[in-house]
């Protein structure tokens, strides 16, 4: 498993966010992941759309979870 080989995670910020444009503009998130065991951060990049992709499987799969929308 992927947790195992790369550590559990102890912290996420967000680092910062780019206006990026193909065929439109959107944002992309910079995400700052700290994991145990790793000295250096690892930084992910997501756009709103897949925070938005992961909201709504979250409310999916823990719909008694009060989740602000």
């Amino acid at each position: 498993p992927r947790v195992e080989q790369d550590g559990s995670i102890v912290n996420v910020s967000v680092h910062g966010y780019q206006k990026r444009y193909d065929l439109e503009k959107y944002y992309t998130f910079i995400l700052k992941v700290y994991r145990q065991n790793q000295p250096d951060p690892a930084y992910l990049f997501r756009s709103y759309k897949e925070f938005c992709e992961l909201h709504q499987k979250l409310c999916l799969l823990f719909p008694l979870a009060r989740l602000h929308r």
